[in-house]
């Protein structure tokens, strides 16, 4: 099923090695709902090749509906990633 998104992104370092990540959405589908999705995340560059991330996404409201039986669902979800840069030092990009 065809969807169509518009997001807006906003993007802040915070000091040398953390930086902030925001997101909202809205999509837009063929079926008989929209729903509309928030997401945060944290790095934290813990040295030149290693990086440490947390996510967290909130979608809502998510409608579901069978026949003239409708429900609303809202979805979080919480994730923690560790990032790995495998080229060679000399050859990483320093911001």
């Amino acid at each position: 099923m065809p969807a169509f998104t518009v997001s807006g992104v906003l993007a802040v370092p915070m000091g040398a090695n953390f930086c902030f990540n925001g997101r909202l959405s809205i999509a837009f589908t063929q079926a008989d709902y929209r729903c509309y999705l928030g997401c945060a995340d944290i790095g934290w560059r813990i040295t030149h090749s290693l990086s440490l991330r947390a996510d967290y996404e909130s979608i809502r409201p998510v409608s579901h509906g069978v026949g003239l039986i409708r429900a609303e669902s809202r979805y979080q979800a919480l994730s923690v990633s560790l990032q790995a840069d495998f080229r060679a030092p000399g050859r990483l990009e320093r911001n």
